[in-house]
């Protein structure tokens, strides 16, 4: 009985180290968003900010994440990954945010990977005191300027008493707008502004106030397809990135109007 016992441990052990080396050596598949600063394809390859988070991830585990996209499609619309999870097609993606429909198609990890915040990019030295939504509608005539067809877009026209104008279908050219006078604000997620006024605008006279109009997270989201295992080797993995400071320093550089040291 004693040796059966032992047996049967020694078999359970050795199936358990025979899938986390599998694990480990596997390649974990996704596909990328056409989403600046998200994922930014370069003529050296990709690069931004989830592409950081994944460089991470590869090297806290020991295993590659590669996009399925590649040669064929570089990028994949965001409605079409979310199937892609869904059905098992891609085992994780990361940098989506969490509604209730979604956490019931595919698994989030816990520990977020970084906090999005709405802001506002203005013409420097303007409106300085802006601290939420009411005091823009308090403003006389003041249009709100973001992109068509985006979130963004969704969360203003829900708003009572705005003016906004979402006939331009990038960051570039309404932070142009603004630049123009064709607008008091331009309105996106910190991370898109920070980052396209920093590449873009290096030159012109334009900030981000301070003031946050809305606040949620981004996460790595895992196929419920998935290999027997990654979830929770994923679990481990981000919330050690985040107890290091690696996903702070990671996403400190992507929420700044001045360059970092190593010119992104």
């Amino acid at each position: 009985m004693v040796k059966s016992a032992i047996l049967i441990k020694g078999v359970v052990f050795a199936q358990l180290l025979l899938t986390l080396t599998g694990l480990r050596a596997a390649e974990i598949t996704t596909f990328y968003q056409d989403s600046y600063p998200k994922y930014i394809q370069t003529d050296g390859g990709f690069g931004g900010l989830c592409m950081d988070l994944i460089a991470a991830v590869e090297t806290k585990i020991g295993s590659k994440v590669v996009n399925k996209g590649v040669p064929d499609n570089a990028f994949r619309p965001l409605k079409r990954i979310q199937v892609d999870i869904e059905q098992g097609n891609i085992d994780v993606f990361f940098c989506l945010a969490k509604n209730s429909k979604r956490e019931k198609l595919f698994d989030y990890i816990s520990t977020p990977l970084y906090e999005v915040n709405h802001v506002v990019a203005v013409r420097s030295g303007e409106h300085v005191d802006i601290q939420n939504l009411d005091d823009i509608r308090d403003l006389t005539s003041a249009t709100i300027l973001t992109n068509f067809g985006t979130a963004t877009e969704r969360f203003l026209n829900s708003q009572i008493g705005l003016t906004v104008d979402a006939t331009a279908d990038s960051l570039e050219l309404n932070l142009r707008k603004l630049l123009l006078g064709r607008g008091e604000f331009v309105y996106f997620h910190d991370i898109g502004l920070y980052s396209t006024i920093r590449q873009k605008f290096p030159k012109e006279e334009l900030d981000v106030l301070p003031a946050k109009f809305r606040s949620y997270y981004h996460y790595l989201v895992v196929s419920k397809e998935a290999p027997n295992g990654l979830r929770e080797t994923l679990e481990k993995a981000i919330r050690e990135l985040n107890q290091d400071g690696t996903l702070a320093t990671i996403i400190k550089k992507y929420k700044t109007i001045e360059e970092s040291p190593d010119g992104s």
